[in-house]
């Protein structure tokens, strides 16, 4: 099999990433089709416009039409918490998570 000197530096660089995408294990492809859901309300109010349930199916949906899965415990919720600071507790499982390396994509409802 010859080299690959002699092609131009951006098609040198497809075929390493194809051929390390093709070298991934089963663990690696499977957690980049993985992502996590964020929800949370802070007050009464919110309840009854964007309830955790209602924010849960949005972000379901679009996490279904990605392609994605979503394990129950990739799911992290905070209610009654302010969005002023990250100091909620499922926020901050769910970034240890992610520098765990357990999904590749976060979805949170706007």
């Amino acid at each position: 099999m010859g080299t690959n000197n002699n092609l131009p530096e951006s098609k040198r660089m497809r075929i390493a990433r194809k051929n390390k995408e093709e070298k991934s294990s089963p663990e690696e492809l499977e957690r980049k089709n993985k992502a996590a859901i964020y929800l949370r309300i802070s007050s009464e109010m919110q309840k009854d416009n964007f309830s955790i349930a209602a924010q849960k199916e949005e972000c379901m949906k679009y996490v279904l039409e990605k392609g994605f899965t979503v394990a129950e415990e990739n799911i992290y919720i905070d209610e009654a918490y302010s969005a002023k600071d990250d100091d909620r507790p499922a926020f901050q499982k769910m970034l240890a998570d992610a520098h765990a390396g357990q999904f590749s994509l976060i979805v949170a409802h706007k």
